[in-house]
């Protein structure tokens, strides 16, 4: 298969193209700027704009699109529009799982309702607006798939500005902690698109994620790895939205399964 893969460059891209190549495909890069990229030898590597310039030749002779870059509806809409022309078969969009509304305590499914609040528009809107322009899209013309993803943690994510906050004593956990994360190792959000290019139906939706934990636990164990001082609690600032989302679907459809790898709590030894 030839997967063009939009921002190959990103966190998520750079494990991603080395698990496309290791099943058999063929990978054309693109990424904004090229000029840093440090892919495996044998990727096709393109620079270019996803809003800027005309991508019919960039897609044409692909058998599947996969877009885990900035997620700017209009680069998502062009990208997309490309891949009808070029009858291209298959589509991944990468999209998030804080997209939902405060769950609370309550397990969130793939039907959880959707976050659209003025309060988090600007966090929201742009991700609902992608993932509104692909379910436009009939599936039987473009096999389309979104993967809700968790929180980034591993090499390269923004665990690593958490690690940097808690070493210069910044974090400070609003209300008790009791809020819900839900994490994925970015090497697993890898795997999970490498499965939805072989055993996705088509305009199917999937959460992405590792175990949930409450954002408190998570960050003292954190701490706790590091020996380093746990955060206080500041119980007068308001309690931020809580995703506990569930795996089930992706478990069951995808035979997705995390390697459990959630760090502090699956890897021995702290980062460097």
């Amino acid at each position: 298969m030839i997967v063009l893969v939009a921002g190959a460059t990103g966190v998520l891209g750079r494990a991603l193209v080395p698990r496309l190549l290791a099943d058999g495909h063929r990978v054309r890069a693109v990424a904004h700027d090229t000029s840093t990229a440090a892919l495996p030898a044998g990727v096709e590597l393109i620079e270019a704009d996803l809003v800027e310039d005309d991508l019919l030749e960039l897609v044409r002779g692909c058998d599947a699109v996969v877009h885990v870059a900035t997620a700017i509806p209009e680069g998502v809409r062009k990208l997309l529009d490309a891949a009808l022309s070029c009858r291209v078969p298959r589509y991944v969009q990468q999209s998030v799982v804080t997209v939902y509304r405060d769950g609370g305590d309550a397990w969130l499914s793939e039907q959880a309702q959707l976050d659209d609040s003025p309060q988090r528009a600007a966090i929201c809107g742009p991700a609902i607006e992608l993932e509104t322009m692909i379910r436009s899209v009939e599936p039987r013309v473009l096999a389309w798939t979104i993967l809700r993803g968790g929180f980034f943690v591993g090499a390269g994510t923004d665990e690593r500005a958490l690690i940097d906050g808690l070493r210069a004593g910044d974090i400070v956990i609003p209300d008790r902690g009791s809020n819900f994360l839900s994490p994925v190792d970015v090497v697993d959000m890898a795997s999970a698109i490498a499965a939805s290019l072989e055993r996705a139906p088509a305009g199917s939706t999937f959460n992405i994620v590792d175990e949930p934990l409450r954002y408190g636990d998570y960050v003292d164990a954190l701490a706790d790895l590091l020996g380093l001082a746990r955060p206080r609690r500041a119980p007068d600032l308001p309690r931020p939205p809580s995703w506990r989302c569930t795996n089930h679907a992706a478990r069951a459809v995808l035979g997705w399964v995390p390697r459990g790898r959630i760090w502090p709590y699956g890897r021995m030894d702290p980062p460097v």
